[in-house]
Parts: structure tokens; sequence; C-alpha cells
């Protein structure tokens, strides 16, 4: 084998395999409220997110998982997947053909606390990202 082939080789592994990162959700502050706009210190907060494309739960780790300051503040880190190019070609075509029965492609994103309402806040890309959420009936 000739040099050339072997560098297009090597490279090709190197594009297939090589993990690159793709940001699901930036680093995210959210204040956790009464109706009166009261503080609520101690309030757990979840966050929730998976890319259905990839199959992929970026928040499968312990800091998904938040308890609000003695400001009502909640901070949940950059959501990022790490994959290569031949992972997500698999893992998306795999999603895509079960879309049907899974019904969703693409990332969600959300947080939110214990009721009585069970309140939650969703990220959109496409918008500013919310940083109150407001729990009624809190007591």
């Amino acid at each position: 084998m000739n040099t050339k082939r072997l560098v297009l080789l090597v490279t090709a592994i190197v594009v297939l395999f090589l993990p690159f990162p793709t940001s699901v959700c930036p680093e995210w502050r959210i204040r956790v409220i009464d109706e009166r706009g009261v503080p609520l210190p101690g309030k757990q907060v979840d966050q929730s997110c998976m890319n259905y494309t990839l199959g992929i739960d970026p928040c499968a780790v312990p800091d998904a998982r938040q308890f609000a300051d003695s400001d009502g503040v909640v901070r949940f880190p950059k959501r990022v997947i790490w994959a290569g190019l031949l992972s997500r070609i698999l893992r998306s075509g795999f999603h895509i053909a079960m879309w049907p029965a899974e019904g969703s492609l693409g990332s969600k994103v959300f947080v939110f606390t214990s009721g009585p309402h069970y309140p939650e806040i969703h990220y959109d890309p496409n918008s500013s990202l919310p940083d109150v959420l407001i729990v009624k009936d809190a007591k």
C-alpha cells in the first residue's frame, strides 16, 4: 500500500470514528419562584433532554437534578452530544426508520419541578432561553 492510500485510509477512519460535539442546549440559569414572585430555595428542579434522531440522552447524568439556592436559582451546564460520523449515520438511519413508531425526531429539552401542577419550561433554539419557572400553589 502506498503512502497516499494509507493517508486516505487513516483520514477516512478518523473522519468516520472521531467523535465531534453537537450542542443540544446552552448553559441554563433558571429562577424558581412562586406566583407572587417569591424565590423557592431548596426546590428540586430536573432537566430532561433527548436527541431522538440519534437516540442519545445527554441529560442522563447526576447534574440533571439541581436544588435551588437561597435566591431560588438553579444552573444546568451546557448539554453536548459527542458522536462520530459513522455512529451518527447509523443511529439517524435507525431512528428515522423507527420514527413512525417512536413519533419524534430532533432534540427536546425541558426543566420541571414537582407539583402540585408540575410546571415545566422548554428550550427552543429559535427563541430566547426561558429563565423563570413559576410554581403555582407553592407552599
